[in-house]
């Protein structure tokens, strides 16, 4: 009777496996939106915001963003053996487009219709033979390079240059 006990006791104890699908979207002005769902086998069509988006299946490694307040918030997305299609999409990436800010957007969706998401800039792009390693923070590290635009209006004297 006590190992019946223990085997409710346990059962109510173990937390319930949660469907949620994890994906990764990656946008920038050079290249095609790529979307990649985690764990999967097939490509997933989901709605989101009204609209239907299909993510590729891609084995990924990447950690649930932290949500703590006065922290800035990152991650490193780890994407294994991709494709040359997509190393090829990268490198499309003009000297000029490096200084244009990309965009990585998580999310995680769930089969009741919720989705959580969590939008990052892209501030590296690390590519090996094994792997591409993206890097993302909350805030736009493009900005940090960027001195103050100065206008007419505050400086006459640039009309005439």
């Amino acid at each position: 009777m006590a190992e019946v006990n223990n085997d409710i006791r346990q059962f109510h104890a173990t937390k319930r496996n949660e469907i949620r699908y994890i994906t990764i979207e990656i946008n920038h002005p050079d290249i095609t939106t790529r979307r990649f769902v985690r764990d999967q086998v097939t490509a997933k069509t989901f709605t989101i915001d009204g609209g239907q988006m299909t993510f590729e299946p891609l084995n990924f490694e990447v950690p649930r963003p932290s949500q703590r307040e006065q922290e800035q918030s990152s991650i490193t997305v780890k994407l294994g053996r991709l494709g040359s299609e997509f190393l090829a999409e990268i490198k499309k990436i003009t000297a000029f487009g490096w200084m244009q800010q990309g965009e990585l957007i998580y999310r995680e969706i769930y089969p009741t219709g919720e989705v959580k998401e969590f939008e990052f800039s892209i501030s590296d792009v690390r590519i090996s033979t094994q792997s591409v390693n993206i890097i993302a923070s909350d805030d736009n590290p493009i900005n940090y390079r960027v001195s103050k635009v100065y206008t007419i209006g505050q400086f006459p004297g640039l009309e005439t240059v």
